[in-house]
């Protein structure tokens, strides 16, 4: 409950920072590319992690959201590059500095790399909503821990399973890539 708690606290000063932020920078990002960096910068703070959050990215998705698989991909940072907008469609690309996946099967996998995806995006009643994005929840390496340390708090057997290795060593006996 902790976890949800700090996550909710978390989301509230971020959008009051963001909407600080966002009077000065609008004019530098379209509406599309607004759509996609929220997505974003939710998901990072781990919103796709659990059922009970996946619902703050619904009003940016054109389907309601559920809660992702087991695996997330562990992020240093991303950024929102570029745009092509074709009428009421659109494709908005993130850079991301991948660190490596966690999965509740194999634990961390180091791999860290420059990632691009493309988001689509399409127009649906005035508003850009997200067609197409990454299937993986991308979050910060913070965010995951929290998260499996709010497992632990719920489930003490859930986070002997979930439990992370150091960000820099991969898990014994995982091939690293």
């Amino acid at each position: 409950m902790k976890f949800y708690k700090s996550l909710f606290f978390g989301f509230s000063t971020l959008f009051i920072v963001i909407s600080a932020i966002s009077a000065y920078s609008a004019e530098s990002l379209s509406p599309a590319e607004i759509t996609v960096h929220w997505f974003c910068m939710l998901d990072a703070a781990g919103a796709r992690l659990s059922g009970k959050t996946a619902g703050f990215v619904n009003p940016f998705m054109e389907e309601e959201q559920l809660a992702g698989p087991d695996t997330v991909v562990v992020i240093k940072s991303y950024s929102v590059v570029r745009e092509e907008l074709t009428g009421d469609t659109a494709t908005i690309s993130v850079d991301y500095d991948v660190m490596g996946e966690s999965a509740r099967a194999t634990g961390f996998v180091e791999g860290r790399k420059r990632k691009t995806y493309k988001f689509q995006l399409k127009m649906m009643d005035g508003v850009w909503k997200i067609v197409r994005y990454p299937l993986f929840a991308h979050v910060y390496q913070e965010t995951l821990e929290s998260h499996v340390e709010s497992l632990g708090k719920d489930c003490p057997k859930g986070k002997e399973k979930m439990k992370l290795a150091p960000i820099n060593t991969p898990t014994p006996g995982t091939p690293t890539p």
